[in-house]
Parts: C-alpha cells; structure tokens; sequence
C-alpha cells in the first residue's frame, strides 16, 4: 500500500530520495535512520523491491510505502529522511497515522478428523510479505503455515483433538495482528458404512457382507466395522455391538476397524465407533442371528417328538440353534399359548412344560431376547 505525503519544499532532483519510515508513536525519535528502520520500525514488513528510497514527485508531494504494522500502539509516527538525514520539519505539525483494522479470514473450511490436508485460507491484510504467519485450527496449530501473498495462506490441517467437531479459525500475522473467524471450521463426524463378520474357520454359513452374528457366539466372532474418521493408531479406539464393548478392538485404518462380538440377541443393535471423546453410531447394520427352530421333543415320554398329551403337563425339550445365552428373556409358545416354565439349556436347547391344548400342525415361536422365530409341528 502506498501513501501520499505532502509538504513543501521536497527537491525532486534529490538522489536517492527520500525516505519513509513509520515508528511506535511512543518511542523516542531514533538517533539515526539505521537505528530507526531496524529498532522500532515496521519497515521489513515492506516488500523489497519498495524498502528504498522515493524520488519526490514534486516540491509539494511524494509517496511512501506503507508497513504492515507489528505494534501493539496502532498509532504510528512518520519520520521522513533525505539521504540519511532527517527532515526536521515534518513534525512541526506532530503527523501521525493511525493503523487500523486485523487480518480478515473471509470463508470456513471442513477437513478429514485425521488432518494433513494442505488449506488454502483466504482473506485479506495477511501482509506484504512472509511474516513466518501461525494458522490455528481451534486450539491446535497447524503443522505448517506458509504466506502466499496478502490474501492467502496455506495451511497443513491437524488432526481432530477432543469431541468438538465445529472450531474457529485463527491467523497471527504479528503478535498483535490476529483474524479469527469463529465457528468456521469442520471436521467430518465418524461415518460408519459397512458392519460384516470375517469368516471364520468351520463357520460355512459365515459370509464377508453379512452383518448378522450368532447369538451365542461369545466373542469367537470376529466383526469389522469400515467407515470413515477412525484418524490415527496412536488414538484409543474402541467398537461396541448393542451396548456391549467389542473384546480386542484393533484399529486398521481411517476407514476400518475390528473386534469380537459378546453375545446378545436382538435386531438392527447399536454400533458405536467411539475415538478419544468422538464417536459415530448406526443402527440399521448389525443383527444378532434370529432363534432357529429344528425339533419339539415330549421327555415325559422318552422323548417322543412333537406330540404333546392334550392335557398338558410334559415336559418338552425345545432344540434348534441361535437361542442366546442363560442371560437372557426366553420363551416358548406352542398356538398361541406360552409354554409353562421356559428355561433356557444352551444356545441350541430350551426346557419346557407343555401347557393342555388341543389341535395338529400348531405353531411353535421362540422369543429370544428381541426376536422370535416359528416353525410348525404336528
């Protein structure tokens, strides 16, 4: 930027010229130009190619570069030299010129939680030249800010740090000269896209896309979770299936991770990526395996299968696959009335007492936990 300086009695023919410098309104007048220009002076700040001396255009007028100014006192006093002598009268009536204004920042950005992208930030006042600028992102730094020119400068973005996803913007062109730009800077939330088991050893029915594990399984399951925003290896991460904290959770990538599964039963379970204080849920690509119903079998009656005395009172033994674990709520029906005493044997066996009925080709429904199964028995 340049400014016009008028007066009276400037000597156009004057070689180098004159020369312009702009000095803390409170300081002392410099006891020499050198002193001046390199004690409390902006004028580094100046482009190179404009740190010299300016030929006056007339007796009245000439023009001066202008700093970009470093000061905490945004008044500033001109002192204006010919040859390296200072011209007295051009504080006879005490000019001063007033800096004003920050560093404009003028549009947000959003980034990746693991950083490292290079940002082009945008604005204006970002200085005349490489002033070793400092770009934060919220309270963190970025790894490395580099001036471009007056209206832009690069940042490499850093890594997502606590469970605020939306920060402010800041630029330090000087310890005194600072543009924020609030609330205008996003990290991507965790997105979780896929849920699928790994196919396991002496596990047939196991496939890759399939989100559904047995409900017995008890941490013999391995799971992976793909997604984004899962960031960096030296962060802690953990997954968890409907509740229950996934056993080894290993991180793989930003965009995958894995764990065995507990045991449980239910549909479209809860999974949470959880990273330090961040985490990303979905609940539409996890199921446990449903009940599967195989036989009926009469005990009292040296396990005869399917029949059931009309009265009632058998006991009947209930075997198929996928019935859960002893935690959890198990029931049988046979018609549509609930089997007395259900206790749950293991993952493949339910004990009952056969409630008195009448009837052939009755409906038998397990209910484990969120899901029911029915098959039909004669």
């Amino acid at each position: 930027q340049l400014l016009t300086v008028k007066g009276q009695g400037f000597d156009p023919a004057l070689r180098p010229g004159y020369t312009c410098v702009f000095v803390d309104a409170d300081s002392r007048v410099c006891p020499g130009m050198a002193q001046c220009v390199h004690s409390n002076s902006s004028d580094y700040t100046v482009p190179e190619e404009q740190r010299h001396a300016s030929a006056a255009d007339s007796t009245d007028e000439l023009v001066c570069a202008v700093p970009t100014w470093v000061h905490a006192n945004p008044r500033a006093k001109l002192l204006l030299y010919a040859g390296g002598e200072m011209v007295e009268k051009v504080f006879t009536s005490q000019l001063l010129t007033n800096f004003i204004g920050q560093p404009i920042l003028d549009r947000g950005a959003n980034a990746p939680s693991k950083g490292g992208l290079v940002y082009s930030l945008s604005g204006a006042a970002f200085g005349y030249v490489d002033l070793t600028h400092r770009t934060r992102i919220g309270e963190t730094v970025c790894d490395r800010s580099v001036w471009v020119s007056g209206s832009s400068v690069t940042c490499k973005i850093p890594r997502k740090r606590g469970g605020v996803r939306t920060v402010g913007m800041h630029l330090t062109v000087a310890a005194h000269r600072v543009g924020e730009l609030s609330s205008s800077f996003t990290y991507d939330k965790i997105e979780i896209s896929r849920v699928y088991r790994q196919k396991e050893p002496g596990c047939p029915t196991c496939r890759p896309q399939d989100g559904n594990v047995p409900s017995g399984s008890g941490g013999s399951v391995v799971v992976t979770v793909r997604g984004s925003g899962f960031q960096n290896s030296d962060l802690t991460q953990k997954l968890s299936f409907g509740g229950s904290a996934g056993e080894a959770s290993v991180w793989i990538s930003d965009t995958s991770m894995s764990a065995r599964v507990a045991r449980g039963t239910g549909v479209q379970k809860e999974v949470i990526v959880t990273v330090e204080q961040d985490s990303g849920t979905v609940t539409t690509l996890f199921s446990y395996d449903a009940p599967v119903l195989a036989t009926l079998q009469n005990t009292t009656l040296d396990n005869r299968p399917r029949n059931i005395p009309t009265p009632g009172g058998a006991s009947v033994t209930l075997q198929g696959a996928a019935f859960g674990s002893s935690g959890y709520s198990i029931k049988g029906r046979v018609g549509a009335t609930a089997e007395e005493g259900t206790e749950w044997t293991s993952d493949s066996s339910l004990a009952a007492r056969a409630a008195g009925g009448i009837g052939a080709s009755l409906r038998i429904a397990v209910t484990a936990g969120q899901f029911s199964n029915v098959g039909s028995v004669t």
